[in-house]
């Protein structure tokens, strides 16, 4: 899934001559303590995006998006912010591993 993650592209405004309007998709590198993928889309210019993240615990998927106000320069800290919100809920999914709780 990194793979899938890392080939997408930057998705262009509908008006070509204004470039700063173009989204991009960036893939962090998020500490959760199992398999993930950590990715966010926003905007070159401005503000606006998400961050999605899908952590494998055992047989089980968290997916979650955190969505707002988000800029090229906000979404490290915005996803240390989910990560550790995320680690609460993946304590508890324990049931799902092979060794169990």
């Amino acid at each position: 899934m990194h793979e899938a993650v890392a080939a997408c592209p930057v998705a262009t405004a509908d008006n070509h001559d204004n470039h700063d309007n173009d989204r991009l998709f960036v893939q962090t590198n998020a500490d959760t303590g199992y398999d993930d993928v950590t990715f966010a889309a926003t905007y070159r210019v401005g503000l606006g995006g998400g961050i999605y993240q899908f952590v494998r615990v055992g047989r089980a998927v968290l997916a979650t998006l955190e969505t707002g106000e988000l800029g090229p320069g906000s979404v490290g800290p915005a996803v240390r912010s989910l990560t550790t919100e995320n680690t609460a809920v993946t304590a508890q999914m324990c049931a799902f591993t092979a060794a169990g709780c």
